[in-house]
């Protein structure tokens, strides 16, 4: 089973610390992953046993306790005093059963301000340049995002991704079995792109 617990204790610890200030924290919340999920206070799914992978019910009661661990999150930071000096990210590198569609990435801004929503198609490498920007700092040439203060990135922008080859990944312990790699591609499932709304996979 896969236990945030561990994660949302330490980063308490360092929201509660002064002398840890400012700080980046980068942290990756696994209880949503599946395929199946260990839940504490499940509502959807309340007195049942899973039957298959990735069911709806407890796949919406992770959803749930994520929810509740953000909440956690921000609450230590309201108890520090730190809120209103904080960026927030809320961003996920896949959806429900490694799927390719549409996930949010929402951006949290002292004071609420600048608000708005994008509604073009976004990517992970638009985080940085972001936040780089919210704090009045020079996004490098290098970098491959756009910062999204900056308004909707340009619809017809091409997004890629890659996928891990779920067949060469222990799932008890979240790491590649280099016992089933092989040559030419070792680890890789499969490529993709979007653009707009139509997606292209090639596996």
């Amino acid at each position: 089973t896969l236990d945030d617990e561990p994660r949302l204790a330490r980063l308490e610890q360092l929201i509660a610390d002064p002398a840890a200030r400012p700080f980046f924290a980068h942290v990756h919340l696994m209880e949503t992953h599946g395929p199946r999920f260990n839940l504490k206070n499940p509502v959807f799914s309340k007195g049942r046993e899973q039957q298959e992978p990735y069911e709806t019910d407890f796949y919406d009661d992770a959803i749930l306790e994520l929810d509740a661990a953000f909440a956690r999150i921000v609450r230590a930071l309201e108890k520090a005093g730190q809120l209103d000096r904080t960026i927030l990210v809320l961003s996920s590198d896949h959806g429900k059963g490694w799927g390719t569609g549409r996930i949010p990435l929402v951006f949290w801004f002292p004071d609420g301000a600048p608000a708005g929503r994008i509604r073009t198609n976004v990517q992970n490498v638009d985080v940085a340049p972001t936040l780089l920007a919210a704090l009045g700092l020079p996004v490098p040439e290098w970098m491959d995002g756009v910062s999204l203060l900056a308004g909707e990135p340009p619809a017809a922008r091409p997004i890629f991704w890659a996928a891990v080859n779920s067949r060469r990944v222990d799932s008890r312990e979240w790491r590649l079995d280099v016992s089933r790699l092989e040559p030419p591609f070792y680890s890789l499932g499969s490529l993709g792109m979007r653009v707009e709304n139509r997606s292209y996979l090639l596996d």
